[in-house]
């Protein structure tokens, strides 16, 4: 008898769990984190101290995720990534525009 027939028969869409919501709260809340940087250098109209080159990284880093998450079909992966690559890319504006 097959000890894992069990898997086999289980619908490959599982019911949410709490990990699962948690994430989806996650992947909205993190990238707000970045925001009062970006909300600082666009009313200060200055950028001092802002590192263009950690910010470029972290957009590069998140366009990858990004397509990591599209080309596997993870939700919170895709709602994450657009969410950085928006904070990401109105930070390295400001620091483009205000250095």
């Amino acid at each position: 008898m097959n000890r894992h027939r069990h898997l086999a028969k289980r619908h490959p869409r599982r019911n949410t769990t709490v990990i699962d919501w948690l994430m989806m709260v996650t992947a909205v809340v993190y990238p707000l984190s970045g925001m009062p940087q970006a909300v600082q250098i666009f009313l200060s109209h200055n950028a001092t101290g802002v590192s263009l080159l950690s910010w470029a990284g972290f957009l590069i880093f998140d366009i990858v995720e990004l397509a990591y998450g599209i080309a596997h079909k993870i939700k919170p992966l895709i709602l994450t990534g657009f969410l950085w690559i928006a904070v990401d890319g109105a930070v390295v504006v400001g620091i483009l525009v205000y250095h």
